[in-house]
């Protein structure tokens, strides 16, 4: 296979490295188990973008796309390769905004740095020139926003480094020489406006952010948590150029005495790196476990993308098996994550029947949560869930397993007025239902007494600030 093949097959497989603006917003959607770099590069971007996170570590020398690296030069673009986005007139007043960003004022660095990525073989814009529009240290890491521009179609670039970084290795992130610890986005689809790098690095007990953003000369920007009351709007230190490890902060751009952007931050180029696991937290989740205590089958799936989603530490709350073909046996764990906000995220997780699951406001970390997880992986079809939280009846009854406190001995499933319409037997808390719509459910001990309740299926929720009724979301470019 040519390095050429191997780049339209990689763009082909871009669409699903993808996400939308919202991390959570793939909620629901099946993800497939997959072999990722340490550091996946996502962006709101079209196909470059992917190609450019999935090629930079692999270090494949001489192909076309910019995080390759290489000699100075521009070999001709292949015709099909789309020339970028087109220059409106508030991009092109983005783009011929000064430098922003706490290095800014340093001319000699910014300058090596431009030469430097000039030299980078971005090919999508055939004889255009690099302008550098941030570049700082955020938390840990230095970040660079540039564009790549000619006299009518731009690229964006976005640079992600070790904090610290010099302009040589900020200049070849991703390529062979410096495969660890640096990523390149190059976005097809550019920047907004309002342009932003994400970074986010999950912990055990949240996420660190680092968020850097820039708009047009002569608009400036004020910050917000849009959680906490009254919303506070408040200039943000740059005046026009965000480098902020604030996590879930909101911002309105105004612009010649307009408000043209209020919103979250996290709607441009992002990185999230992968999750991981020590020995203690692996420890810590197994505490929860039910069914099979396997490690290794219990680390490899608390390691699945899909837990990328979450910002704290999970717990396994269930580990079984399931016949998946002659020889072998899918493993199924069901797991819960406590998100940002105080919400928690449901995860189904099998790396080959497929991950998924959904935010909600239950907390399922509670002695008496009863938790009840549609038994999708024991149908035949792939298809969506059958019960949701507001959506009609199910054709047929629809299995649930249900996770009960370990001292409950029955399920009773309820309808609206409260009166028990089936029940079920537990063992060790764990046992099955069947539902054709969603319903309360109450468990009992041996005794008869009520050790935990629950609802089937859990409600949804979204877990940021991204649909806040509170603050009304503003885009007008116009």
């Amino acid at each position: 296979m040519s390095e050429r093949d191997l780049i339209d097959g990689l763009a082909r497989l871009a669409g699903p490295v993808v996400p939308g603006e919202d991390p959570y917003a793939r909620l629901m959607a099946r993800h497939r188990r997959a072999r990722r770099n340490r550091a996946a590069g996502w962006s709101a971007a079209a196909v470059l973008a992917a190609v450019a996170a999935l090629l930079g570590p692999i270090g494949i020398r001489g192909g076309a796309f910019p995080v390759l690296g290489g000699p100075s030069g521009t070999p001709s673009a292949p015709a099909d390769l789309p020339p970028g986005q087109p220059l409106t007139p508030w991009v092109t007043r983005l783009l011929e905004s000064p430098t922003r960003g706490p290095l800014a004022a340093d001319t000699a660095f910014v300058e090596r740095l431009t030469a430097l990525l000039a030299s980078r073989r971005i090919e999508a814009v055939p004889g255009g020139h690099i302008k550098v529009l941030f570049v700082g240290d955020v938390g840990d890491s230095r970040i660079v926003l540039a564009a790549r521009r000619n006299g009518t179609h731009y690229v964006g670039v976005s640079i992600f480094d070790r904090r610290g970084a010099t302009a040589d290795e900020l200049a070849a992130a991703a390529t062979e020489q410096r495969q660890e610890g640096s990523s390149v986005i190059v976005s097809m689809q550019g920047f907004a406006p309002f342009a932003t790098a994400t970074k986010q690095v999950p912990n055990a007990v949240g996420a660190d952010w680092e968020t850097a953003g820039i708009v047009p000369l002569g608009c400036r920007i004020d910050a917000a948590d849009a959680y906490r009351e009254p919303v506070t709007w408040r200039p943000v230190p740059g005046g026009d150029y965000i480098a902020s490890t604030a996590a879930g902060e909101w911002y309105r751009v105004t612009c010649d005495g307009t408000v043209v952007y209020q919103g979250p931050g996290t709607g441009g180029v992002g990185l999230r790196a992968a999750r991981t696991l020590s020995e203690s937290e692996l420890d810590a989740a197994l505490a929860h476990c039910r069914g099979e205590a396997d490690r290794t089958v219990a680390a490899r799936l608390l390691r699945e993308p899909w837990l990328d989603n979450a910002v704290g530490s999970p717990r396994l709350l269930y580990l079984g098996r399931i016949a998946s073909g002659p020889q072998e046996s899918a493993a199924i764990g069901i797991a819960v994550t406590p998100t940002e906000h105080g919400r928690w995220l449901l995860s189904t997780l099998s790396d080959n029947v497929g991950s998924s699951g959904w935010s909600t406001d239950a907390d399922l970390g509670a002695a008496d949560a009863v938790i009840a997880v549609e038994k999708r992986w024991e149908r035949a079809d792939d298809g969506p869930w059958l019960v949701q939280p507001d959506g009609p009846p199910a054709a047929e009854p629809v299995p649930f397993l249900v996770l009960a406190p370990r001292t409950a001995r029955t399920i009773q499933v309820l309808d609206a007025a409260g009166k028990v319409t089936a029940s079920a037997p537990l063992t060790d808390g764990v046992g099955t239902v069947h539902l054709d719509r969603p319903m309360r459910l109450r468990a009992l001990d041996a005794s008869g007494a009520v050790v935990g309740t629950g609802r089937a299926p859990l409600p949804q929720s979204n877990p940021g600030p991204e649909a806040h009724p509170r603050v009304p979301q503003i885009t007008d470019w116009s």
